[in-house]
């Protein structure tokens, strides 16, 4: 019976441990969210690599991204001006939720794009 009580106890304390630390490390990345100074290449690109060229790239663009090619600058430039990068990785109403039937991306990195859009979107 002492055993069950420790185990049980020992478990609760683990539990408790790990949900307050991750919490811990999620309000760390919230505040640490760099939305200034941003580079295209250093601070952009990288986020659609990891988001959007599975899709968006030059082997699968025309039967998965509806013809929509992410290559590099110009082409994301392209798309921001038509209006719709933004629309799409914020899921607002009316827009094609992007990345396609994934979950959104980090707020963090919606937070750059708009930024970095609002900042004039500069190839640098």
């Amino acid at each position: 019976m002492k055993t069950i009580k420790t185990i049980v106890v020992m478990s609760s304390v683990l539990l408790l441990s790990c949900g307050g630390e991750s919490g811990a490390s999620e309000a760390v990345a919230e505040s640490t969210c760099v939305t200034e100074n941003l580079s295209f290449k250093a601070d952009i690109w990288p986020i659609f690599e990891a988001n959007c060229l599975p899709c968006h790239n030059s082997e699968d663009y025309a039967r998965k991204a509806d013809g929509n090619l992410f290559d590099g600058y110009a082409s994301v430039k392209e798309k921001l001006d038509e209006g719709l990068i933004i629309g799409n990785i914020e899921h607002t109403s009316g827009f094609i939720k992007m990345p396609y039937k994934k979950t959104k991306i980090a707020d963090c990195d919606i937070d750059k794009i708009k930024a970095w859009a609002k900042a004039g979107a500069l190839d640098n």
